[in-house]
Formats: structure tokens, C-alpha cells, sequence
């Protein structure tokens, strides 16, 4: 499009302004229009949004054209007869006052630190480390003996010299406590003793208890600064002459390579100092950190959540939360990740979902994952497992996306998985009688990965109808790619010897995305895992019951999905698809893979499930499956399928959420700029599909069919395209 016709397409548009930019409509569309424009994109009730018309300072109404040369902006409509006191933290530190909080257990460290005591607390991002450690600062504080000087953002780099880390360190003491630390004068050379001196007793009238927050980034001094800090906090700690009452580091898991156990140690010498041996990954260059106490924080347990619900159903007037219902279903998603659990709640609050069939149905779709993903804060947890995942360690992590959990040894812990752990993308877990249980740190951050990855296969045929999917045909497609030597290999055994459901469950869902993708890439199909986690976290209650995979569409084809068995408790399974078939308002399919030679078969009683046997032959006839198709009324039907081979490859390249706009249905919604131009648009859930001109942007794709159509899943307002199939402004087409 040249410049004088786009500057005439923008002559002729309207400019409503708001959440974080301009936007651009053509004239004479409506307020509701817009508004339900904008509903959709931001995944909020209509009702909440409205638009001020600011030449006349007044809400304009839904039916209201809007007019060139008016000054419209967004806003939101407040609701003060319910908004709650407080809210839910979604990252940073949870404030008492502020937030709905339940209080760390910190006894054991705030009694330490009152007997002057080194210690360490350490976690994955958004754990709740900070949040502990403002705790232990508010009892500590209590002690009218000890004042807590609370240091965080300690920024220093390998390239400074002695006299410029130490001044650092000197002027953040009196930035945080000038009535106790004098600033430095000007040009004062600072060394070790300048430090040191600031807590004489003849200088300083009260003990005082240092905390360092995001102690790791001390890792970014030279061996050289490290080695005169610690030797200084180790010269001080028990000498008379000095009010310092002991020190707290709090960090990620890579602080523990400033312990002492880490460093130039072996297993004996650590057994000698009665400190448990954790090996560094390299021998280090600095002296160690001698600490008496290592904590970390825990995750959420049920009850937790249930505190932290009925605190927020307290404050808000005439709502009942179904707490208990929905405080299992928030564990089983997160896993008790801190963070994700207050975001989570925070997402409740906000689009009001107070029942537990509310919840579910929000949990279903894609627009939780994104709320919480699209948060800078955990959009970093992504962005570290896609910076593994497309680099050294894609088979690693890949092994850990097919398994519930790993056990692994110490050193693999310490030398590979570090840096994963210290970024929130994996937890490990002490295992009896040695070693950690690992897994990928929540539930919800699997099936995010697994949503958006894209899985291709060249071994998928053609349907009879391009347009229109066939589920049980999507289904025979993924099958025949299943054999019984992938089945046997170790990750899909457990310990037992039983086949693993979970690994079984990986398999079936990257086949059934492949076939999706290939056979029908016009069709905008959802694929939901389901979300699991270990029983621990759910205090020995109920779980919420999903289906294992749910795949949705607006209009293509009704849902349907899979509950997957492994020749266990197999009438029992049925059952369960019995009822996901009414709650989902879908076809289930009971897909019992077995290698048994007489196979379990199930007569289900309700008309949308049917059930699969799946007879798979490791060590005969490789080349074939049989299939036993059972339908109400006991009518079986039995299939000789022809086996393929896997060539199925994944990718995680386009893993990452735009932020903050990001479209929460997975389709595209186009931004255009003040020139008119498309600027901007949301990856959804997958990358679109399409015959249609694509281009790549700095954080997100843009993507539109070849008359640049935007489509939009509500049916009762309007539809966006392009004016032009080289970008203008936004169109509304009306019926």
C-alpha cells in the first residue's frame, strides 16, 4: 500500500486509546463493537470495559457510532461494592497488608539469625523466597535488640576492582540505613576495612542482622571480591568488637555455589565438617561461605489455598467460592508453585469464577496458561526451557515432558539440571534412599509446552474432507504409529514393570497433534493434556477428574477426546469416560493399549463413548495391530490396522507468549499502528495455518488468509479483517 492511500485509510479511522497503545477501527463502527473487540482480546466480561469520549468527558454507549476527530479512550468500569481489600500476589513479594497471605514457617531460621548464625536460603524463581525473607525481617524486627538491614538488586561484575565492589556494598548499607551507615566521602578509597569498620561497636550502637537477597548475582563479582567478602563475614562473625549479628543469603539454586561444601572439597572432607557433600560443577576460584542453617521454601498444599480462598471470599460481599473443589484443582494444575498459585487466584478473582464447573471450564481452555505465561515474570520460566529445548539440552528435557518423573543421581542434579531447577523449569525432590525424584516444575507449565509445540509427520494420510474432522479417523491415524517395541522401552516402563499411562499419554497426544496438523491444517484445532501431580501435594484428597486429552473446536467438528488405559482397572476407566462425556458435552474414546493375547473387553453404557482395544505385537507381526471397536448395545467391530513408523518431530520454536496483548482464544487479532500498518498479533495456543501471507515479528507472528481475514469464535459481534490484502486499517464487517 503506498503512503498517500494508507494515510487516507488512517484519515477515514477512529483512534480509541488504551491498555498500553492505540488501536485504530474504521469510522462508523460502534462503541459495543469496539468494546466487544477488545472483551475478546482480553479475555475480560464486556461489562467491564467502557469507552470515554474525552473532547466531552463522557461514556459513550454501546450504540454509539464513533465519530473522526473525537479523543476516545478505554477504561475500565469499577465495581466497589465488590472489589476485595486485598488481592492475590501474582510475583514479587507477597505483602500481608496487601495481598491474601498465608505466613512461611521461619522459626527455625529467625531463631538462627538471632544467635548471630550464616545461613542460606535458596529455591527455584517465584518460590516464595522473598516473601520468607521479608517474614524473617518483620520477626527479627520485633527484637528491639537487633536491627535487620534487608539488601536486594546487589549488582556487581567480574570487571571491578576491589575498591569499587566494596564501595558498592558501603553505599548500599547507607542507602538502606543512613541513620546507622554514613555515606562515604567523596573520592574514599574503600577496601575490606571500610566494610569491616561500619560495624564496630564503637561505631555502631546496635547488632545488626544483614539479609542479601538475590545473593547469586554475587556470582558476577571476580574470585578475587568473593574471596575478601567472605573472609571478611567469616572474621567478624565471632569477634566481640563487632555489633554484626549474623547474615542471611537468599537466592536461586546456583547460590550454592558460594557454600562451603562446594568448593575444592571432596566427599571425606565434607564428611569431616558433618556438611553434606553437594559437588560443584567446576572447581571454584573463591573461598567458601561458611553457613550453619540451608533452607528452602515449600510449595502450596491444599489447605493453603483453601486459607488463601476464604481470605478473598471474606473480603468479597455475597460470593460463595466452592473452595474446596477448586483449591484441589489450583494444587493439581500448579503443583503448589507459589507464584503460579497466586496468579492462578488471581485470574479467579478477576473474570469472577466462583463455582467449580466455572473454574474447570477456564482451566479447559487456553486462556488460563496464556494469562499466567503471558506475565513477564513466568514467561521467563518459557523462555529457559526453550532456551534448552532448542539447544544442548532438547533430548534432556524432552525425556522429562515423556515421564512424570525421573530419579536421578546427585551429580547429574548438580552438574546438568542446575540451571534448570535455579530457573523454575524443574523441581527436584529428595528421594529415599539416594538420588532426587525430578520433574517439570508444575503441571500447567507441561501442558503449556505441549500446547504450543509444534509436532509434524510425514506419515499421516490424506482425509476424505480437508475441512471437516473425522474423529475416530484422527484417531486409527495416531494409532498406527504406535508400536509394541515403543511401548516396552524403558521410560514407558515403571519401576514395576508395568507400562507407564503417562508416557503412553505423551505418545498419543504428539501422534493425535501430528495428525491434526498435517491432515487438517486449515482447521484450528486445540489439543488440552491433562494436568497431573503427585498425590503429596493433594494432602490424600480426591482429585479432580479430566480427560487425559481433550481436543475443541468452534466450528469444524464437535469435541472428542481420549482416556487412556494400560490394561488396568479397565471397567473402571469406562466409568470415568462415562461421566467426562456428559461434563464436556463430547465423544470419548477408551483407548486400552494392551499386548496381552485375550484383551479386556468393555461395553460402555453411554452413547458418546466408545471403547478401543488395541492388541500391539513387540514380538510377532510388527507390521500390525488389531483393533476392537466396542459401541453401546455390545457392537463390536474389529479393525486389522497396518502399522507405520514414527518419523513424527517436534519443535518448541515458537514456545514463547507475546506479552500483555496476546490473543487468549488462539486465533489472530491485528494491530495496526498510526500509519496503518499491522504491527502486532497473538501466537495463540498454535501458530495459525493458512494459504494466507504470514510475517514474522519481533515477539509474536502475524498471520491472515488471502483476503486477510481475522476470524473471531463469538458469533454475536462482529468480525475484523483487513481493509486491503497489504494492511490499513481494521474493518468491521457487518452481517
Amino acid at each position: 500500500m503506498d503512503s498517500s492511500k494508507r494515510r487516507a485509510d488512517v484519515a477515514e479511522s477512529v483512534q480509541v486509546i488504551g491498555f498500553g497503545r492505540p488501536w485504530r477501527f474504521s469510522y462508523g463502527i460502534t462503541a459495543g463493537e469496539v468494546i466487544d473487540f477488545m472483551a475478546h482480546k482480553l479475555d475480560r466480561p464486556a461489562k467491564d470495559i467502557a469507552i470515554e469520549d474525552t473532547t466531552g468527558s463522557f461514556i459513550v454507549s454501546r450504540q454509539t457510532e464513533l465519530l473522526l476527530g473525537h479523543r476516545y479512550v478505554f477504561t475500565l468500569v469499577r465495581k466497589p461494592d465488590t472489589a476485595p481489600k486485598r488481592t492475590f500476589a501474582v510475583g514479587g513479594i507477597t505483602d500481608p497488608q496487601k495481598h491474601y497471605y498465608v505466613p512461611p514457617d521461619v522459626t527455625q531460621l529467625v531463631d538462627k539469625l538471632k544467635h548471630g548464625k550464616y545461613c542460606v536460603l535458596c529455591g527455584a524463581r517465584q518460590s516464595g523466597k522473598s516473601t520468607m525473607a521479608m517474614a524473617v525481617k518483620r520477626e527479627l524486627s520485633l527484637d528491639p535488640d537487633i536491627c535487620v538491614v534487608y539488601l536486594d538488586k546487589v549488582s556487581v561484575d567480574k570487571s571491578w576492582s576491589r575498591n569499587r565492589f566494596w564501595a558498592a556494598l558501603c553505599d548500599h548499607l547507607h542507602g538502606k540505613c543512613a541513620d546507622l551507615f554514613p555515606a562515604r566521602l567523596t573520592g574514599e578509597e574503600c577496601t575490606d576495612w571500610s566494610f569491616r569498620s561500619l560495624f564496630l561497636v564503637k561505631n555502631l550502637p546496635i547488632k545488626v542482622t544483614l539479609i542479601i537477597d538475590e545473593a547469586d548475582a554475587l556470582l558476577s563479582a571476580s574470585p578475587d571480591c568473593l574471596d575478601d567478602f567472605f573472609s571478611t563475614l567469616k572474621g567478624i562473625r565471632d569477634d566481640d568488637d563487632y555489633n554484626f549479628n549474623g547474615v542471611l543469603l537468599v537466592g536461586v539454586e546456583t547460590v550454592k555455589d558460594l557454600l562451603e561444601a562446594q568448593y575444592l572439597r571432596r566427599p571425606e572432607d565434607a564428611a569431616e565438617l558433618n556438611r553434606v557433600y553437594v559437588p560443584s560443577s567446576a572447581p571454584s576460584l573463591y573461598s567458601p561461605f561458611s553457613y550453619s542453617f540451608l533452607s528452602e521454601p515449600v510449595r502450596f498444599l491444599v489447605g493453603d489455598v483453601e486459607n488463601l480462598l476464604q481470605q478473598a471470599q471474606a473480603d468479597l460481599q455475597g460470593v460463595q467460592i466452592e473452595i474446596e473443589r477448586i483449591a484441589t484443582s489450583v494444587i493439581e494444575l500448579t503443583g503448589g508453585h507459589k507464584g503460579i498459585v497466586g496468579s492462578c487466584l488471581d485470574y479467579l478473582v478477576d473474570r469472577e469464577l466462583w463455582t467449580s464447573r466455572q473454574w474447570i471450564e477456564a482451566t479447559d481452555s487456553f486462556h488460563l496458561s496464556t494469562y499466567v505465561f503471558g506475565q513477564q515474570t513466568y514467561s521467563k520460566i518459557l523462555s529457559a526451557f526453550k532456551k534448552g529445548a532448542t539447544g544442548r539440552d532438547f533430548d534432556l528435557l524432552l525425556s522429562f515432558l515423556k515421564e512424570d518423573k525421573r530419579h536421578c543421581n546427585d551429580q547429574m542434579v548438580i552438574l546438568e539440571l542446575r540451571n534448570l531447577i535455579a530457573q523454575g523449569v524443574l523441581i527436584a525432590q529428595e528421594a529415599k534412599p539416594d538420588g532426587y525424584d525430578v520433574r517439570i516444575s508444575s503441571p500447567m507449565l507441561r501442558s503449556i509446552i505441549l500446547r504450543r509445540c509444534v509436532i509434524t509427520s510425514g506419515s499421516v494420510d490424506p482425509p476424505a474432507q480437508a475441512l471437516r474432522v473425522d474423529p475416530l479417523w484422527v484417531v486409527f491415524q495416531a494409532i498406527r504409529t504406535l508400536d509394541g517395541e515403543a511401548l516396552c522401552r524403558p521410560e514407558c516402563i515403571k519401576r514395576t514393570g508395568e507400562l507407564s499411562k503417562y508416557s503412553y499419554q505423551f505418545m498419543l497426544f504428539t501422534r493425535i497433534k501430528a495428525v491434526l496438523t498435517q491432515a487438517y491444517p486449515l482447521v484450528d484445532a486445540k489439543l488440552v493434556p491433562k494436568a497431573k501431580i503427585a498425590a503429596e501435594y493433594l494432602d490424600k484428597r480426591d482429585t479432580q477428574e479430566r480427560l487425559d486429552i481433550l481436543v475443541r473446536n468452534n466450528d469444524n467438528f464437535s469435541k472428542f477426546g481420549c482416556e487412556l488405559v494400560v490394561n488396568d482397572d479397565v471397567e473402571g476407566y469406562v466409568s470415568k469416560a462415562e461421566r467426562y462425556a456428559k461434563q464436556h458435552s463430547a465423544q470419548v474414546f477408551v483407548i486400552n493399549v494392551t499386548t496381552e493375547d485375550s484383551p479386556i473387553l468393555v461395553v460402555p453404557e453411554h452413547g458418546c463413548v466408545v471403547f478401543l482395544s488395541v492388541q500391539l505385537f513387540p514380538s510377532g507381526n510388527k507390521t500390525r495391530a488389531k483393533v476392537t471397536m466396542v459401541e453401546t448395545s455390545d457392537v463390536r467391530t474389529d479393525f486389522e490396522l497396518e502399522m507405520k513408523n514414527w518419523d513424527g518431530k517436534i519443535s518448541f520454536d515458537y514456545l514463547m507468549l507475546p506479552m500483555g496483548m496476546g490473543d487468549v482464544h488462539g486465533r489472530v487479532i491485528l494491530v495496526c499502528n498510526e500509519a496503518g500498518e499491522a504491527i502486532d498479533g497473538g501466537a495463540g495456543e498454535e501458530r495459525s495455518r493458512g494459504s494466507g501471507v504470514e510475517s514474522q515479528g519481533e515477539d509474536s507472528a502475524i498471520s491472515f488468509g488471502s483476503r486477510g481475514e481475522v476470524s473471531r469464535s463469538n458469533t454475536d459481534v462482529a468480525t475484523y479483517r483487513l481493509a486491503g490484502a497489504q494492511g490499513g486499517a481494521l474493518e468491521s464487517l457487518r452481517d
